[in-house]
C-alpha cells in the first residue's frame, strides 16, 4: 500500500457536510485491522459509506495487483469493480480469525484476475485454432466488429436502464455513454466522488442481474477516475 494512501470517506454526513475520514497512516497495523474488520461488518449491514471507504483504502493496492497479472488497465478496472460488488454481496462471509481484510481483499482480487487471465488466454487460442483448422475462413476487421457489438449491447443497456432508479442511471449514462470519468461526472453533478462511484456500483449490480455475463463486456467501454 502507498504509504500516503488515506483512509477517508468521499460521501457525505446526514446534514450534508462532508464526512471526516481517518488517515491510513496514523493508526498503527492493529488499529488499521480492527478499523477494516468494523469497515467489512458495516458493510455487512449495508452501510454505503463504508463500502466507500474500504474502497478508498485499498483501490490503489488492489488494481496494481491486477494490473500486474492481465497487463491491461481497462480489465484491472473491471476486475476492481467485480471485486467491489462481490465484497458488497459476501461481506458477511468474510472471518476475521481466517485473514485480516488486506489479505482477504488481495486473494480475492488475485483469484479473480488469473480467472480473468485464463479466460482470455482461452478465448485466444480457440480462435488460433478455429483460424489453423478452416473454421474461419474470413478476418473480420476488429474494429468493424467491435462496432456492431457495442452498438447492440448499448440498445439492450438503455432498456434496463430504464428500470433502475434515475440517480444510478443517470451517473451509468455519464460514464458509459458520455465518456466522462468518475471525477468530471461529480463535478458535473456536484455530488462527492464516493457518490458516484458508490451509485455507480449500485446500478451495475442491478444490471448485472439483468444482463448477466454480457454485462462484463462493458470493459471495452473504460471508465477511470
Amino acid at each position: 500500500m502507498q504509504q500516503a494512501l488515506r483512509y477517508h470517506s468521499a460521501t457525505t454526513t446526514d446534514n450534508g457536510q462532508p464526512a471526516v475520514g481517518l488517515d491510513a497512516a496514523s493508526l498503527s497495523l492493529e488499529q488499521q485491522k480492527a478499523d477494516d474488520i468494523d469497515l467489512v461488518r458495516r458493510i455487512s449491514s449495508g452501510d454505503r459509506k463504508a463500502l466507500g471507504r474500504l474502497y478508498d483504502r485499498y483501490a490503489s493496492v488492489l488494481l496494481g495487483l491486477v494490473l500486474q497479472i492481465l497487463f491491461s488497465r481497462e480489465e484491472a478496472e473491471e476486475v476492481l469493480q467485480e471485486i467491489l460488488l462481490q465484497v458488497w454481496r459476501q461481506a458477511d462471509r468474510y472471518d476475521p480469525s481466517r485473514a485480516s481484510v488486506r489479505t482477504w481483499l488481495t486473494l480475492m482480487a488475485r483469484s479473480r484476475a488469473i480467472d480473468r487471465r485464463r479466460v482470455n488466454m482461452t478465448r485466444k487460442r480457440t480462435v488460433q485454432n478455429a483460424q489453423r483448422y478452416g473454421v474461419i475462413q474470413t478476418r473480420v476487421e476488429p474494429e468493424g466488429a467491435h462496432n456492431v457489438w457495442l452498438s447492440q449491447l448499448r440498445r439492450r443497456l438503455r432498456r434496463e436502464l430504464r428500470k433502475i432508479p434515475p440517480a444510478q442511471r443517470q451517473i451509468i449514462e455519464l460514464l458509459y455513454f458520455g465518456g466522462l470519468t468518475q471525477t468530471q461526472v461529480a463535478e458535473r453533478m456536484k455530488v462527492p466522488l464516493g457518490t458516484v462511484k458508490t451509485r455507480n456500483l449500485l446500478g451495475m449490480k442491478k444490471l448485472k442481474r439483468a444482463l448477466g455475463a454480457d454485462l462484463q463486456r462493458l470493459a471495452s467501454v473504460p471508465v477511470s477516475d
